[in-house]
């Protein structure tokens, strides 16, 4: 019988820890020096959203993407960028 590893899942935690811990320090690098992320690098990390609508609310966006040709993601980032936020 073969010996059970007692984690199954730490090897993958750390190495998800250590990510997290990297984006952090570029944030905070990206902060101190004053610089932002660029809006419309292919290369951007992405990072999950999750996010509770409606079932109505979702099919209306879901929708409007498709009409538009585009993703939700690009929607959503489009309707970011609009955004007056400084």
């Amino acid at each position: 019988m073969a010996k059970k590893d007692s984690n199954l899942f730490s090897a993958t935690a750390s190495k998800r820890q250590a990510e997290q811990e990297a984006l952090k320090q570029g944030l905070a690098q990206d902060a101190a020096a004053g610089t932002e992320p660029a809006d419309d690098s292919a290369d951007e990390a992405r990072v999950k959203l999750t996010l509770a609508l409606s079932a109505g609310d979702k099919f209306k966006l879901k929708t409007a993407a498709a009409k538009r040709g585009i993703t939700v993601a690009k929607l959503v980032h489009e309707w970011i960028s609009e955004l007056d936020v400084d």
